[in-house]
């Protein structure tokens, strides 16, 4: 699964620089909406339909497998994506999933990180370095988190909106996300042929 994951966020990155190139000087206003997953308890404000894929993942170990779940949006030059693991078997400890998370292979460096909590589901934060970004990790009693922006330092808005709209209660108004590729981020900007 490492591997998809790390496509994934390759995907991701690549289609980042090739946007980048191609930003417009002004920055087009982006419609935010909640989303959830079905059967999940957790809600997160993305800029656009995000892409989602489900799928059950094996760990050293354990009897059965578990639960994942892979969120991903972009918008003018940031990613933002969203890592869900079960936890009922075999349980990570937050430490664990940090740390595997981290070490996966994908070269970003963090800080020392510092305690977060989030409607009383620890967790902690830490901040991508040298590159700007940042990723939130929380264990509840049956799922681990991760949330990641990259390419927004952390008090950059579009951090700040994505980092504060995470829920792990019941949001009335949030949008199910659906398994698919999503939708990509329309700058509105015609190129010239």
């Amino acid at each position: 699964m490492k591997t998809k994951l790390l496509l994934i966020t390759c995907v991701l990155i690549l289609f980042v620089s090739a946007v980048n190139a191609q930003k417009p000087d002004t920055a087009v206003p982006v419609s935010w909406q909640q989303y959830k997953v079905g059967g999940e308890v957790f809600s997160v404000a993305l800029p656009v339909l995000p892409a989602m894929h489900l799928n059950q993942k094996w760990l050293e170990g354990d009897r059965k497998p578990r639960h994942e779940v892979l969120l991903g949006s972009y918008a003018d030059g940031v990613v933002y994506s969203v890592y869900v693991l079960e936890n009922s078997s075999l349980r990570w400890s937050l430490q664990d999933f940090i740390g595997a998370q981290i070490s996966s292979g994908f070269g970003w460096k963090v800080d020392n990180g510092r305690d977060v909590n989030r409607e009383g589901v620890a967790g902690k934060s830490y901040l991508l370095v040298p590159d700007d970004g940042m990723v939130q990790f929380f264990a509840s009693e049956d799922r681990l988190y991760e949330f990641r922006v990259l390419g927004a330092s952390p008090d950059d808005p579009r951090a700040t909106k994505f980092f504060s709209s995470v829920s792990f209660g019941k949001v009335k108004d949030a949008v199910e996300a659906k398994e698919g590729s999503g939708l990509p981020f329309d700058s509105g900007v015609q190129e010239e042929r």
